[in-house]
């Protein structure tokens, strides 16, 4: 286990955060829930995982992501970014124990190639693998103040690329799919 906290930003994803969280079990030393007042088991099942659970209001990803960093009570150096329908491959995890401890004091985030699984099936073509800073050193990273196609960005230092995968697997359907797209293109 690494000297990392994850924090995973949920509205009723009762049917991704105990997946998320017995991988975040494998890497993390703390697991912060911050949730927008979901009206499912989702903050009940995050409590049983050990997560500190906080809810605040919503008001946009970039907000209540930047919001976490200045206000949950992290004690580690490293702080991991996910949504409750990704997780870490096995290899990334192992990458990560591996690579860690001897990181160059100049390094203060990693990248790491995001694959997609849709409809329970891995996305092979289009504009994959997305690399995307998801491991960072606390208080030496943000993330941008957009409501859409927000990133996070080192306010110091230098990033490294890990080669190994995280997944974003989503289990909800089609039609909870088409609402949320609906909604980015609105946006």
């Amino acid at each position: 286990m690494q000297d990392i906290s994850v924090i995973i930003l949920t509205y009723n994803e009762e049917i991704h955060i105990r997946r998320c969280l017995e991988n975040v079990r494998k890497f993390a030393r703390q697991a912060f829930v911050v949730d927008s007042f979901s009206t499912d088991n989702t903050t009940s099942i995050a409590k049983e995982f050990g997560a500190v659970v906080v809810q605040h209001k919503f008001e946009n990803y970039a907000r209540q992501f930047n919001w976490a960093l200045q206000n949950l009570p992290i004690e580690t150096e490293w702080v991991v970014r996910l949504d409750a329908d990704e997780y870490f491959s096995d290899e990334l995890i192992a990458e990560i124990e591996s690579t860690l401890p001897n990181t160059p004091d100049d390094v203060n985030g990693y990248t790491a190639p995001r694959l997609l699984y849709f409809m329970n099936k891995f996305v092979h073509h289009g504009v994959l693998p997305l690399v995307l800073l998801r491991l960072f050193r606390y208080k030496h990273a943000a993330i941008e103040d957009k409501w859409m196609d927000e990133h996070i960005y080192l306010t110091s230092g230098r990033s490294v690329d890990l080669k190994n995968p995280f997944y974003d697997h989503n289990l909800n359907g089609l039609t909870f799919w088409t609402q949320k797209h609906n909604g980015y293109s609105t946006r």
